[in-house]
């Protein structure tokens, strides 16, 4: 491999080595279903939160020009970008926390994430863009979900 980098031809094994590197054995890198699950949500979600909190300041407020309570909506997105993003990367602890170990704790801590992402800064995503007030009631669920997550990985930590 670092012949490759200083540009002379590798061996026989790290000829083998680079192949492996740039087209890799189908198999030859697994990823158990729980870390997997996690860390395909834990993608998806931050680039939806970079997507959604760009929208949000650069095209929400044209979209929204001339609705009632237009500060109380930019506020509502505003706030769920602010919890989206850092629980995006909070599912990629809980994919290395499941990764170091079995338990509960850790499973707990991912699904209460995604969970708490979805129900927390969808619910506030929904009613900036005029779904009905009573979708407020669900905001404090999503909250609760994401303490829940916060003390799973406590627990994690605690019984590792």
């Amino acid at each position: 491999m670092i012949a490759l980098i200083a540009g002379q031809r590798p061996s026989a094994q790290g000829e083998s080595e680079v192949a492996a590197l740039v087209a890799p054995e189908a198999g030859s890198v697994h990823i158990p279903p729980m870390e997997k699950t996690f860390l395909v949500l834990a993608g998806v979600y931050g680039a939806l939160a970079v997507g959604l909190g760009a929208y949000g300041a650069h095209g929400l407020e044209r979209a929204l020009e001339g609705v009632p309570d237009l500060a109380k909506k930019l506020g509502w997105w505003q706030t769920a970008v602010g919890y989206h993003l850092p629980h995006a990367v909070a599912l990629g602890l809980a994919a290395w926390l499941v990764s170091r170990g079995d338990g509960w704790a850790p499973r707990l801590a991912g699904f209460s994430f995604a969970g708490g992402v979805a129900l927390f800064s969808g619910s506030l995503y929904a009613m900036a863009l005029g779904a009905p007030r009573w979708l407020g009631a669900v905001t404090p669920l999503g909250g609760l979900a994401l303490i829940v997550g916060w003390l799973a990985v406590a627990l994690a930590a605690f019984r590792a």
